[in-house]
């Protein structure tokens, strides 16, 4: 069977070739017309808060203030693709400021602006959207009045509610396709996280690869940092009430030895004793207070992710896509299938021919 196949193939080697050249050809028009997509990618290697240990903090600091076991990390580079393709964070892409590469130095515009209006797009796409409003034509639906909605992605969070984010359609589909040009890979092995972002402008995928690793860092931090931070300003709470009863302690009993100095009495040195007593405590809870705060300080600086840049964000020289070779390929080889089936199917049909005129 194999072997009538590919005597099949090279009696008909000349139309098999042909269709090859067509498919090549049709692969090359195609990778042309398709707009080229730029890459840049930067490589980070977040440090984990499980690798600090309180050998990091200073001397002399007692167990009782610094938590001596080790901590888990509260977000995992696991989770930055979910961070980076949420609606929160893409929608606070929108406003970075961008400059292409044909533009003047001085020139820029936001995110939105660029993905709204500065995208190429294939001749075919264009075929698309006339086809869709010729079928609204027919329905009726491209007489109806269309439907105003206003961008409100800046600040439309809900007072009670602040998570929830209202978006129009315009605003969905431009963060999905910022979301589509972004891609987060964390490698486990390497504990290293990469960052690429494609654009058709390589100086624009260059400032957003940038932007969107500076403000992964930013979230990362600011959550790593949220809860140490409410404990610091309770800390200081407490540190600033002590400070003032010691503070005021002490006036009183400077006021006390000051109108009882030439008295003897065994009252006023009974007074004398229970207000120096009523300050020391108080000087004790001051110092108490001030080590809790200072120790939170430390919890605050310790727990603060450190990201090293392995490999910063450079301007791509060469397009990433689209790959010319790959096109060409595949439709070469869709080609050649196509033929193979074509002269196939036509001498089964040959020989069923031959088979009816037989008999």
């Amino acid at each position: 069977m194999n072997k009538l196949k590919i005597q099949l193939a090279w009696q008909h080697r000349r139309f098999l070739l042909k269709a090859v050249g067509i498919g090549l050809v049709v692969g090359l028009f195609i990778a042309l017309c398709i707009p080229k997509e730029y890459e840049a990618g930067i490589l980070l290697a977040p440090e984990s808060i499980s690798e600090r240990t309180t050998n990091d903090a200073p001397e002399g600091w007692s167990g009782t203030f610094l938590n001596e076991t080790k901590e888990r990390d509260a977000i995992t580079p696991d989770y930055y693709p979910h961070i980076v393709s949420s609606p929160l964070f893409l929608t606070a892409l929108f406003d970075i400021p961008v400059q292409t590469i044909d533009c003047p130095p001085d020139s820029t515009l936001t995110l939105y602006n660029y993905i709204d209006q500065h995208q190429h797009r294939p001749w075919w796409s264009f075929l698309q959207t006339a086809f869709s409003k010729v079928v609204g034509l027919l329905t009726g639906s491209f007489f109806d009045n269309p439907r105003k909605v206003e961008s409100n992605y800046t600040a439309a969070l809900s007072d009670s509610i602040p998570t929830i984010l209202a978006l129009s359609a315009k605003d969905t589909g431009i963060a999905s396709a910022i979301n589509s040009r972004i891609s987060i890979s964390p490698d486990v092995k390497t504990r290293t996280v990469s960052i690429a972002c494609r654009m058709q402008d390589p100086l624009v995928a260059r400032i957003v690869a940038d932007s969107v690793s500076r403000r992964i860092q930013a979230y990362v931090t600011e959550y790593r940092t949220n809860k140490k931070r409410e404990a610091l300003v309770a800390a200081q709470i407490l540190q600033q009430q002590a400070r003032e009863k010691y503070y005021q302690a002490q006036e009183i009993q400077a006021a006390f030895e000051d109108r009882n100095r030439n008295l003897a009495t065994r009252n006023a040195q009974k007074e004398l004793v229970k207000l120096r007593i009523l300050t020391a405590q108080a000087y004790q809870e001051y110092t108490r207070t001030t080590l809790q705060m200072h120790a939170a300080e430390t919890q605050v600086i310790r727990v603060r992710p450190v990201f090293a840049v392995i490999q910063p964000a450079t301007t791509p020289v060469r397009p990433a896509s689209p790959s010319k070779v790959k096109y060409m390929a595949a439709f070469a080889l869709l080609g050649l299938l196509t033929g193979y089936a074509r002269i196939g199917f036509f001498g089964v049909k040959k020989k069923i021919s031959v088979g009816k005129s037989v008999y």
